[in-house]
């Protein structure tokens, strides 16, 4: 089965059938679709565990985002910056 996308005015096709996990099973890739409301809400939860966990000034955006589960560009379309999370 082949996957095909445009993108940036090339085509790319993927062969979902070479796609496999490390024990060697197939794995098909999802997009993963959350609200724009579920996705902030994962970052403050994120940011407050970290937070409570190694403190303020030890926490990075990256680690938020990793934490949540997203890239870090997410990040900066809810807030301006680390101290913009406090104020929420």
């Amino acid at each position: 089965m082949f996957l095909t996308k445009y993108c940036n005015c090339r085509i790319i096709v993927i062969d979902l059938e070479s796609i496999t996990n490390a024990k060697g099973a197939a794995v098909l890739a999802r997009p993963v679709k959350k609200t724009p409301e579920q996705w902030k809400t994962e970052i403050l939860n994120a940011a407050q565990k970290l937070f409570l966990s190694k403190g303020y000034e030890e926490t990075s955006v990256s680690d938020i985002m990793g934490t949540a589960g997203g890239a870090k560009g997410m990040f900066y379309r809810f807030f301006e910056s680390k101290d913009d999370v406090l104020t929420q």
